[in-house]
């Protein structure tokens, strides 16, 4: 019963051609005489990319320039092909995206219809759009007034341009699209005095659930009230090969017909049509032409089908829909399918870093109500992990799979994939080096010999600052500046890293984490490589500030993410690949003349930050708190990744869980070996904290540390600091120019400065003054902030005046830095920031008259080396499993500082130092004996005017060890000699190799006397 209309409808065909081909023959005459019928009287549109059935989608990806765009299509008459096949325009709304172009044009015939053979008809034709996704689609936005002729055989269109980046659709055609039954005239059999006003039979086909089974049901449209008329439906699909086979014949008399997914005629991943003919029940030979339902895709969909995103943090949405519905499973009424999403690269290796991340690698679709082709829905967010590789746009992918079910129609189902282009965008390091030498991100290099507190990096687009904090560090001749401290600033976390608030060449480096907003925990991450001379501090955004600490100071290196780019201010210059502009003011306008030094000062002092306004001593106020979202790697073949670059033992990686989920969505990776140290450094919840010694912020408010008594001396009738700094300054003239004269005062400032006792003995400077309330807001005093005169220009020049000389020095740079293991087997990846070191080194060596500053480089070489491999990761490891032995080396020298010079072996984790060696190089001889040379002031404390509890001890082969204490002899001054008393154990911290600090035990009560000694007639040290 089912195939015996399908054989009518075949044999209907012929019939209806040969009675087409006689109303050709004798119907008007009028298309045959008009002039645009004739094949010259028109132009043939023949691109297949106007079939409605493309999707523009993948020419917008790969080849936009190909897109079908009207605007500057000539007017005039047109007739559609498409693969050399008749073609019309449609008569009914297109999706967006498809026809070659985004909004495609159709032909609407919403108050009249097609004109009959030999008609000309004015009609309109309309352009789709959608603005935005879930918005209204509106089928027709812009209209355009066309002419159609029929001409017999085909159409032709008078077309005009469109109004913007518009195309004409076109629809091939099989037959000619008119719907009547049998030879004209009979139409008044079944109601109809003419078949060409014979409705469509708008075929359609929707999914339906039906007692707990799927169905897809086509719906389409009577023609005639007559209730003898029936209908074949014929089911087909999609098949491999883009062709249709059919699948289910039905005949009958409802507007209607079904079909079950059933998972073996009717799987999930089938594109399914329908195809309608209509025929007289009672007179089979009567039929309609066919008619085809649009694809319907039974699966899952991704909205978009394809995504386009960069590394700049960008949040992009993707929508995983069911075009059928969820079906309950068992006696739960479990209505759900849980769905299985994975992340990887184009070729499948997964020996690629990570491109793209999600904020969840499972997605449940749940059952709903279907509507606007959706019977399930879920999203998620994709982002770009900003992996610090220049490799080029990528492309990756992402993979849905049903998670294991027993419902037989998903079992084997899986969707196609969602492809993801990844743009990659420029990052850049800036560093400040020594004392300081300041190299921008964009490559220009200047000096910054003033002291104070500045900011060196700051963005426009986020929350996120850098200051930086420099000191007096001059050698025997001459005073420079160098960096003592580092403050970095993202969202509610500031990390401090700060050596200035002790003596230079004795303080030890104090780290704190502050978290403004108190019910949050910390976003930073705290890693320590050699031994602690490298600390990182890595933020979310995937920027860093790394400190190489010294006796001197530390130099420092900052990198700038994509996300920043075109958007810093500071001394670290604007990134944008342009360092003609580095030059800058905090509005961003250009300080002019970059060769000129008067510029570059200037440039330096319009970052100066005022006293007490920076990180290191002001909490600033609680950013705007966004609710961080989980990303998430899921990558199967992650593991696989990780395997092949630790067989070579080659990168440290983030911790496990960034194999899971985690907050950040930046790949951290590092040559160099690290120790996550974050959780030894708690966190300050209190806005209001200050330091204590040994680094950890006190809960105790600013008010306890900066008391009264702090400040006070006792012959100062107004409780402020009386002996101010101007005191001690003199103005000079050389020349036209006047200056300060700073050297006596900084002399002094090195001394003495930043102890609790410093307070009652400085002030601000003559033209500042200091008051109790400035005090209280900060957390220790820095006299650099507040001595804003302009130093002398100092020249320097060869030989040094200890006789050094510009070959000696020459020769020292160059064997300290290209001709060690990090300049050797680095050189080829350095190219000129290796000659740029070196003249860096010339310079220090040439002004501090030190040859041992040379070594000071040696950090910026393993910086800019370790940033150069990363950068080539992916071409490193993508194409091969085995690294060449030039890469092998580059890999020793930065794991292993000096390959351990010859006392250790150099493993993934630095050196292992061989028995009777210890330290990250292996350079301290552990039975080598400690050695004293000096106490800090010959020995001598005021005890009078100063604390006299501690003392630094100066020497050589100190160690961090826990056994590490001082052994104190009391001394008695009798008849002209010191006499030994007791001794004393006591505690010492460790400094450095070269400097300890020893606490003095107290004296007792009763023989103070005895351990005091008299020097003008007055007690003066112990």
């Amino acid at each position: 019963m089912q195939q015996q209309p399908f054989c009518l409808h075949l044999q209907f065909l012929a019939a209806s051609a040969l009675a087409w081909s006689s109303f050709l023959s004798f119907g008007p005459g009028t298309a045959e005489l008009a002039p645009e019928c004739l094949p010259e009287g028109h132009r043939v549109l023949h691109n297949a990319y106007r079939s409605i059935t493309f999707d523009s989608l993948e020419l917008q990806e790969t080849a936009i320039q190909d897109m079908v765009c009207d605007h500057s299509l000539p007017q005039g008459w047109y007739r559609f092909m498409i693969d050399n096949k008749p073609a019309e325009m449609p008569t009914k709304c297109i999706e967006m995206n498809k026809c070659g172009t985004q909004a495609p044009v159709w032909l609407s015939l919403e108050s009249d219809s097609l004109p009959q053979p030999g008609e000309r008809k004015e009609l309109t034709a309309c352009a789709t759009w959608q603005f935005f996704f879930g918005s209204i689609k509106d089928c027709c936005l812009f209209r355009i007034p066309i002419s159609v002729r029929h001409c017999g055989e085909f159409f032709v269109y008078l077309l005009q341009p469109t109004q913007g980046c518009m195309g004409y659709c076109a629809e091939a055609v099989e037959e000619p699209q008119f719907n009547y039954f049998g030879p004209r005239g009979t139409g008044a059999d079944i109601n109809f005095q003419d078949a060409s006003q014979l409705p469509p039979l708008q075929p359609l086909v929707t999914p339906e659930l039906l007692g707990g089974h799927v169905y897809l049901k086509c719906t389409f449209s009577t023609p005639t009230s007559d209730p003898s008329i029936g209908y074949a439906v014929v089911w087909s699909r999609l098949s491999k090969s883009r062709g249709k086979e059919q699948l289910h014949h039905d005949t009958t008399l409802q507007t209607f017909s079904y079909v079950e997914m059933d998972g073996v005629n009717f799987r999930l991943g089938d594109t399914v049509f329908c195809t309608v003919t209509a025929f007289k029940w009672d007179s089979p030979d009567q039929q309609s032409f066919p008619e085809e339902s649009d694809g319907f895709y039974a699966g899952i969909k991704f909205v978009p089908e394809s995504i386009q995103i960069a590394e700049d943090s960008e949040e992009h949405i993707l929508t995983i829909l069911s075009t059928i519905p969820i079906t309950c499973l068992g006696q739960d009424d479990i209505c759900k399918i849980t769905l299985q999403l994975t992340t990887g690269d184009s070729d499948d290796l997964g020996r690629r870093p990570p491109d793209i991340a999600l904020s969840a690698c499972q997605v449940a679709l749940e059952h709903m109500l279907c509507e606007e082709g959706s019977c399930a829905r879920a999203s998620v967010s994709v982002r770009a992990v900003n992996d610090f590789a220049v490799d080029g746009n990528l492309t990756s992918y992402i993979r849905v799979e049903p998670v294991q079910t027993s419902e037989p129609l998903w079992r084997d189902y899986t969707p196609m994939d969602v492809q993801v282009t990844v743009q990659d965008l420029p990052t850049e390091n800036c560093y400040s080096l020594t004392d300081p030498h300041i190299i921008t991100f964009d490559g220009w290099r200047y000096d910054s010999y003033m002291t104070g507190t500045f900011v060196l990096y700051r963005s426009l687009n986020r929350v996120f600052e850098v200051h930086v904090r420099q000191w007096h560090c001059s050698n025997r001749h001459l005073a420079f500046a160098c960096n003592c401290g580092v403050a970095a600033w993202e969202d509610n976390d500031i990390v401090i890293f700060d050596m200035c608030n002790g003596q230079f060449l004795e303080t030890k480096p104090q780290l704190a984490i502050k978290s403004i907003k108190a019910s949050s925990q910390p976003n930073v991450r705290i890693m320590e490589s050699y031994g602690g001379r490298k600390i990182t501090i890595s933020f979310p955004s995937g920027a860093f500030v790394r400190a190489d600490v010294s006796d001197w100071g530390m130099s420092l290196t900052v990198r700038a993410p994509s996300i920043d780019f075109n958007t810093t201010r500071g001394l670290c210059g604007i990134f944008d690949r342009n360092s003609q502009n580095d030059f800058h003011g905090p509005d961003g306008s250009p300080i002019l003349s970059r060769q000129n030094n008067t510029s570059e000062e200037d440039f330096i002092k319009a970052w100066r930050i005022a006293p007490g306004m920076s990180l290191f001593d002001k909490t600033p106020p609680l950013s705007e708190w966004k609710k961080r979202t989980h990303y998430c790697l899921c990558q199967k073949e992650r593991s696989q990744y990780l395997q092949s670059v630790n067989a070579l033992h080659t990168f440290q990686h983030s911790p496990p869980e960034s194999l899971g989920c985690f907050y950040e969505h930046v790949d951290y990776n590092s040559v160099i070996p690290y120790l996550d140290v974050t959780s030894e450094h708690p966190t300050n919840l209190d806005v209001d904290s200050a330091f204590l010694a040994d680094g950890i912020l006190s809960p105790r408010s600013l008010e306890q540390w900066h008391s009264p008594q702090a400040t006070k001396k006792k012959d100062s009738p107004n409780g402020l600091l009386n002996n101010p700094i101007g005191q001690n300054i003199s103005l000079k003239k050389s020349g036209n120019e006047t200056y300060v004269d700073s050297s006596d005062h900084w002399k002094e400032l090195s001394r003495e400065k930043r102890q609790e006792a410093y307070w009652e003995t400085l002030s601000a400077s003559s033209s500042q003054s200091l008051s109790q309330a400035d005090l209280e807001s900060f957390t220790y005093f820095s006299p650099e902030d507040y001595f804003e005169g302009r130093r002398p220009k100092v020249e320097v020049t060869w030989p040094t005046p200890s006789g050094l000389t510009s070959a000696k020095a020459l020769a020292s740079c160059q064997k300290v830095l290209e001709t060690s293991p990090i300049g050797s087997a680095c050189k080829g990846l350095l190219g000129t920031q290796l000659d740029v070191a070196i003249k860096m080194c010339l310079s220090d060596v040439q002004s501090k008259d030190d040859l041992t500053w040379g070594a000071s480089m040696i950090a910026f070489l393993e910086n800019s080396c370790e940033k150069k491999v990363l950068e080539n990761i992916t071409m490193w490891f993508h194409s091969t499993s085995e690294l060449p032995a030039t890469h092998k080396e580059i890999i020793r020298a930065l794991r292993c500082p000096n390959l351990c010079n010859g006392h250790g072996e150099c493993s993934m984790w630095g050196c292992q130092c061989f028995e009777g060696y210890d330290s990250h190089d292996c350079t301290t001889a552990k039975k080598h004996p400690v050695e004293i040379t000096d106490l800090m002031n010959g020995g001598f404390c005021d005890i009078r005017t100063s604390d006299c509890s501690r003392i630094h001890v100066f020497g050589h082969n100190f160690r961090d060890s826990s056994d590490l204490h001082c052994e104190v002899t009391q001394l008695t001054y009798h008849n002209g000699e010191w006499v030994s008393r007791e001794h004393e154990s006591t505690k010492a911290t460790f400094l450095n190799l070269t400097t300890v600090d020893c606490q003095i035990p107290p004296l007792n009560n009763t023989g103070a006397g005895a351990v005091r000694f008299m020097m003008d007639a007055e007690p003066y040290a112990r």
